[in-house]
């Protein structure tokens, strides 16, 4: 590939150049990064949209990420959808990467609160890749200089470490400070999902929590089904969000029973939807971005200040009235200009959706924080960018029930971009008739992140209780290593089938297919965590060792022992047992 410098000075276009005003500057900014900062001055009375891109030889780049990429790393062609990035959706990066995985190039905007068209594609006609962003309109007026810039990095280096540069790019050029993560934020977390949906109550809620305390659980998140009586999965009656008493007779005293068991308690909102069987209806239906008939819900529009007052009058009152320590706060990334929005009306403050979503989120933080100072706020992919990092401590993996490929792949694409903002998977849960191995094998694939359980735990069998309480311990006693260091991945396009971390003087590996081997420094202890279905985990160290190796089941016990001699470079296969781990010492 060319240097970027030069194949931006030679394919740099823009869209209608007689009707702007455009200037640029290509800034080096260290080895192999660049600024492309840019000036745009619209000449006509009405701007539109406004489109600059480059194009870019196709050599040696085989994969595209993005932070909501899922599993699909294919190269994307530019006939397809473009990317759309907002403060309620996605975050402006995109990777190209090379056959082992590495950064061809990597390029990532400033803007991150306007809802942008990124196009970064492969180009039939060139044999080559576009990259290019549209911007809209409102980010123009007549006479008016608009200034934005890219960063641009074109290091040959793994995916976390270019990621690692850009989340330091948001930080510390783009000014998105975080927002600050509490310990509790990073404990192991019961959910009332996936185990009772709709159909939960208090009684149920203080049974599972005494349970869950005793297995290592120091959060419960209650979701979707304390405010209503409705148990048809609609959002029919989202919006009045008082509890519904027969469900929850004594909320208060409800959550301090939880409370006495150690636990803390988060609760769900989804925040954009008034149903149209809720009370408020009526007050808000001509202040909505946009009626969902499949949902029988209205999307509120954020730029109303009295649709915003209300939601943090909301939030801020609840929070007061019963003691809860954070909120769970669903479908932000609804928050967007849909097809039958209204322009700019009486009685809105901002004309853009997204500024709009950004005075909302920062007066539910700020309210949130002054009820309870190291509350938690709980979002979910897709909402996961730099601005949202500034208005909650814990990104969610997307809904994903019993999908060990999704929640590890989740986890890492977040954990890469997300700092020290707290990584939850999406919620585990498993038929109470299979095996311990069976679902270790969820829990291990989420190594690296927040374990959020939503089994009905009296159901569990005895083989399944005491394979969760060993991993619930086996992840606290190694958290700093497994939540706080730097992660190291293979084959990102293969999906992370390997991903470790380490932590003075020990490793920890995720090893995922039984097939590809872990690369892996030669500490004085390696940990291999076996996630495949087979009793083997290949290992390959940088350095020669002599190892002590005992093997342990998923339940905790011990299964054998062995010294070996490990040659630099060597491929070795480790009998680990299924959804089991082996602890490797140095001994010489």
């Amino acid at each position: 590939m060319m240097a970027i410098d030069d194949v931006i000075r030679k394919t740099l276009y823009t869209s209608s150049p007689e009707q702007w005003d455009f200037r640029y500057d290509l800034v080096h900014a260290g080895n192999g990064t660049w600024r492309f900062k840019f000036q745009v001055t619209p000449r006509q009375e009405t701007p539109g949209e406004w489109e600059v891109g480059f194009r870019l030889p196709g050599t040696d780049v085989h994969f595209f990420w993005h932070p909501n990429v899922g599993r699909d790393l294919r190269l994307r062609n530019v006939w397809e959808d473009n990317v759309p990035t907002m403060t309620s959706v996605g975050a402006p990066v995109f990777c190209l990467l090379d056959g082992n995985g590495e950064n061809r190039l990597t390029v990532a905007g400033s803007e991150t609160k306007k809802p942008l068209c990124w196009c970064v594609s492969e180009e039939e006609e060139s044999a080559g890749f576009v990259v290019r962003v549209r911007y809209p309109a409102d980010c123009f007026a007549k006479g008016q200089v608009w200034k934005s810039e890219w960063m641009l990095d074109e290091r040959t280096m793994s995916l976390p470490r270019v990621l690692r540069t850009v989340q330091l790019y948001w930080e510390e050029e783009c000014g998105k400070t975080p927002m600050e993560t509490p310990p509790q934020a990073l404990e192991s977390v019961y959910s009332t999902w996936y185990s009772y949906h709709q159909y939960v109550t208090a009684e149920a809620v203080e049974k599972e929590c005494r349970l869950a305390s005793v297995l290592g659980m120091k959060t419960v998140i209650l979701d979707d089904g304390w405010q209503t009586g409705n148990e048809t999965r609609g959002y029919e009656y989202c919006g009045d969000w008082d509890v519904y008493e027969p469900k929850f007779p004594d909320m208060k005293a409800h959550v301090q029973r939880v409370h006495d068991m150690g636990m803390k308690y988060v609760v769900w909102f989804s925040v954009p939807f008034v149903g149209k069987f809720s009370r408020v209806f009526p007050r808000f239906q001509n202040k909505l971005l946009h009626f969902q008939e499949d949902r029988g819900a209205g999307v509120l529009d954020p730029r109303y200040p009295d649709v915003r007052d209300y939601l943090v009058s909301i939030y801020k009152d609840r929070m007061q009235a019963y003691g809860w320590d954070g909120l769970k706060l669903d479908f932000i990334d609804e928050f967007h200009m849909w097809d039958d929005t209204p322009a700019f009306l009486p009685g809105m403050d901002c004309a853009c959706v997204q500024e709009g979503v950004e005075k909302l989120m920062t007066a539910v933080r700020e309210a949130v924080l002054s009820v309870c100072p190291h509350a938690m706020i709980e979002f979910r992919q897709r909402y996961i960018g730099p601005d949202m990092r500034r208005f909650g401590n814990m990104f969610r993996v997307t809904d994903c029930p019993m999908d060990l490929l999704c929640n590890r792949t989740g986890i890492v694409n977040l954990r890469m971009l997300s700092g020290d903002t707290a990584v939850h998977s999406d919620m585990l849960q498993w038929h109470p008739s299979v095996s311990a191995q069976e679902a270790a094998r969820q829990i291990w694939n989420v190594l690296f992140g927040v374990v959020q359980i939503s089994v009905r735990l009296e159901e569990m069998s005895s083989e399944q209780e005491k394979m969760l309480r060993f991993l619930l311990r086996f992840r606290e006693e190694n958290r700093d290593i497994l939540l706080h260091e730097r992660l190291h991945v293979q084959n990102p396009a293969g999906l992370y089938p390997v991903v470790w971390a380490m932590g003075p003087g020990r490793v920890i590996a995720l090893c995922s297919e039984s097939h590809t081997a872990a690369c892996l420094p030669a500490e004085k202890s390696l940990c291999l965590v076996n996630a495949s279905g087979r009793p083997q985990t290949l290992l390959q160290l940088q350095d020669s060792g002599r190892y002590r190796v005992t093997f342990y089941s998923c339940q905790g016990d011990r299964c054998g022992e062995s010294t070996i001699a490990l040659k630099a470079g060597d491929v070795v296969s480790l009998p680990v047992p299924v959804c089991g781990l082996a602890e490797l010492q140095f001994a010489e």
